[in-house]
């Protein structure tokens, strides 16, 4: 067996005690996805949201399919046979599954191919049933380093755009403009709590904000309303975690109150990657705010949520 390590950042809540703050509903309202037409004035690609989680169309040789946009994974994954390779590790939270590689002739996502393409097929029915729709694969970071991607769940809007056909301009609507650094494939955001400073990746494919355990002592003054429960991801089984509200915290200069997190284990996840994450944003801290993520920049834009006049990238 191969030691080739792969993200999967994806995590479902199955049991979140009830608390709204904490998690995406997880509910699709479609068995199927594929509906959904681009807007070919701007270039932009079918997408729509299940739950917390964002879902493109793509083509995996001609074959339309929905796939979820994850930031926390590092290449494509595909929940379709192919040509067995080899059988390699990928580790998600709290979680490890065995993939088998391969290599497709074409991948699309809108205008942009991928030829000879490298990908890891796993089982994904478990996702499938939590989500109530067809998943034909996740996208991870690998593949999106030339797209611009824009998000507003309150709405229900996603546009994912070639970098070289969007157009961010400066807006009075900005609220806040942050240049991201990278710990491997993950974007990573400052987060303050309690005048410290935490680093946390940002992770599209995550329902749940999550906090590593090793700081649930020194985080105790500003948690409340803790309380078990388990949380599911690549793999098809559950991790038991702590749920617990922050009451306050800091982020690109903006405030955030009553926050849903949880504690959990991050020390393998962490060794396995060999990063440094302290904890990951996910659905509760992404629906605060519509977002811009232009990868290819490598910036992140919030913008006010009191206008809906957005920029068509």
């Amino acid at each position: 067996m191969r030691k080739f390590r792969l993200a999967l950042g994806l995590a479902f809540l199955l049991c979140t005690g009830g608390n709204p703050n904490l998690v995406a509903s997880g509910h699709s309202g479609q068995k199927y996805l594929l509906g959904l037409s681009p807007n070919s004035t701007y270039g932009e690609i079918a997408a729509r949201l299940a739950g917390g989680l964002i879902m493109v169309q793509a083509r995996l040789n001609g074959q339309a399919g929905n796939y979820i946009l994850d930031t926390g994974a590092s290449h494509l994954f595909i929940n379709q046979d192919l040509v067995d390779q080899q059988t390699i590790q990928a580790y998600g939270i709290g979680n490890q599954v065995s993939v088998q590689s391969g290599l497709v002739a074409h991948f699309e996502i809108g205008t942009v191919s991928f030829s000879n393409q490298s990908v890891y097929k796993m089982d994904m029915r478990h996702l499938e049933a939590l989500k109530g729709c067809r998943i034909a694969g996740i996208i991870g970071t690998e593949l999106l380093k030339n797209f611009t991607l824009f998000v507003d769940y309150k709405n229900g809007i996603v546009r994912l755009t070639p970098a070289d056909q969007s157009a961010i301009s400066a807006s009075k609507h900005v609220l806040r403009t942050y240049a991201f650094k990278m710990q491997g494939h993950f974007p990573m955001l400052s987060v303050l709590v309690n005048d410290v400073e935490y680093d946390f990746a940002l992770d599209t494919g995550a329902e749940a904000n999550i906090f590593a355990e090793k700081f649930e002592k020194e985080l105790s003054a500003q948690t409340k309303d803790l309380r078990a429960g388990r949380v599911g991801g690549i793999a098809n089984s559950a991790t038991q975690v702590r749920n617990f509200t922050l009451t306050e915290m800091e982020c690109l200069g903006l405030n955030y109150q009553t926050m849903g997190f949880m504690f959990s284990d991050l020390a393998a996840f962490n060794n396995a990657y060999a990063v440094e994450l302290d904890g990951i944003l996910g659905y509760p801290f992404l629906r605060r705010y519509p977002f811009t993520i232009d990868f290819s920049e490598k910036k992140l834009i919030l913008w006010q949520d009191s206008n809906r006049n957005f920029p068509k990238s």
